[in-house]
């Protein structure tokens, strides 16, 4: 994984816009548990295609899931739903988390 890694890093050093690279490089954080550097090359990647959505869904689930941050989680899917707005997952997924959010409010 880490030669993975490395040879993304490099994709993206010869070319900074280059999508795929970015993709990947997060998906190999993903495997490593590395969730902030998950985080950041997913973003990148809504950054250079904003209807790139698996990786609105994929910051979210980390961000909820992993580090426990709903409000961000949901922030990051309302991007999303704003930039995609006939993948209508992402309101149900926002919609999920607020229930859940209420449910451990009350306890």
């Amino acid at each position: 994984m880490k030669g993975a890694i490395s040879n993304f890093r490099k994709a993206i050093l010869l070319n900074k816009d280059y999508l795929k690279a970015h993709i990947n490089l997060a998906k190999a954080f993903e495997e490593k548990k590395d969730w902030d550097n998950a985080i950041k090359s997913y973003a990148k990647a809504t950054e250079l295609d904003p209807k790139y959505t698996f990786g609105y869904y994929q910051r979210g689930h980390i961000l909820a899931l992993r580090k426990g941050k709903y409000d961000s989680a949901i922030e990051i899917w309302e991007e999303g739903y704003k930039n995609n707005p006939d993948e209508s997952k992402f309101k149900k997924y926002i919609e999920q988390l607020k229930k859940l959010k209420k449910r451990f409010k009350s306890k």
